[in-house]
């Protein structure tokens, strides 16, 4: 036999102490007791005394100890309870790189995908959500969190100029988000990516990822005619022969790094036709912790109940106690 609140014995003390008080008071002849001799108190003494049936003070006692030994939680037996969890888990991987400033989806590729996560996080009903940043390393914004309001308060602050270093780092993106995971301890989960381009070392990633249950979906941002990418001091990038870079958006990248993670691929759309297609498929990632069931002590405290009722009743029984 175990106990689930053996914390509660602790509230014998105040029983016993109770008790011994109880039990040193001195009855109703106390005054006589006091000044006369046991001889001569005999004769003061009536003989007729009303019989009990039951001492009040070790009933109570009795009671007391019943009480406490019921909330402890006594428990000689087991139950199984099955471990399923129904919440779906998604982080967002937000391209922040240089080629996101362009401006072929106005006013540019990045407020448009920042425009897209706030969509995205009003459509989420349920689950935990993470967001990642990367340019030429990767930054968790916010980790998994089931208030997506703190989220949303986070993304219109997202801009090019509050990234340390500049480049492309996407394989960086897509580790961070499966170490997000990892940590909260699931099996399954969704990683959607804004943007514009992959490179093959992320399709690696992915297609890694995909193999450990956490499957990338795919949201590309920009046109394929492209545009010029601004420069932080002016100006537009340009290729070494002094001609201006479109940047336009790889398509066939971004379709293979959705294949090789087992998601899917959508443009970024000026509905909520894109956001519908890759939550449907996202809900469907339910965590289900391997099905087993767990094996927990069981509360029998609560059979004790029905007897503590019965002892108690006895107190509304007319002459079957004495008095205090």
């Amino acid at each position: 036999m175990i106990f689930l609140r053996p914390w509660w014995f602790l509230a014998l003390l105040p029983a016993l102490f109770c008790y011994r008080r109880l039990k040193g008071q001195l009855t109703n002849l106390s005054p006589w007791q006091k000044i006369c001799d046991p001889h001569l108190l005999e004769a003061l003494t009536l003989s007729g005394e009303a019989t009990t049936r039951f001492p009040t003070k070790p009933y109570i006692l009795l009671l007391w100890c019943l009480t406490i030994f019921t909330l402890s939680g006594p428990s000689w037996s087991h139950k199984t309870t099955p471990l399923f969890q129904q919440l779906p888990a998604r982080v967002f991987i937000l391209d922040m790189s240089p080629s996101m400033g362009a401006q072929d989806l106005l006013p540019s590729r990045l407020a448009r995908a920042r425009f897209k996560v706030l969509e995205f996080l009003k459509a989420i009903k349920e689950g935990e959500t993470a967001l990642v940043v990367f340019s030429g390393e990767a930054y968790t914004a916010a980790p998994l969190t089931r208030d997506s309001d703190t989220i949303s308060n986070l993304v219109p602050t997202l801009k090019k100029d509050i990234m340390p270093v500049a480049g492309f780092n996407l394989k960086a993106a897509l580790q961070q988000a499966g170490t997000l995971l990892q940590q909260a301890g699931y099996q399954q989960g969704s990683i959607i990516v804004l943007t514009d381009k992959a490179s093959n070392d992320s399709i690696r990633m992915a297609k890694k990822l995909g193999q450990q249950g956490f499957k990338t979906f795919v949201m590309g941002v920009g046109t394929t005619r492209g545009a010029p990418i601004p420069m932080p001091g002016g100006g537009f990038l340009k290729h070494p022969d002094g001609t201006l870079r479109l940047n336009p958006l790889n398509q066939k990248a971004l379709i293979e790094l959705a294949k090789a993670g087992d998601g899917h691929y959508t443009t970024i759309a000026n509905n909520n036709d894109d956001i519908s297609s890759v939550l449907a498929e996202t809900n469907r990632q339910k965590i289900k912790s391997q099905q087993k069931n767990l094996v927990v002590p069981k509360d029998n405290g609560n059979i004790f109940i029905w007897l503590l009722l019965c002892l108690a009743s006895l107190f509304f029984r007319q002459g079957w106690f004495e008095c205090l």
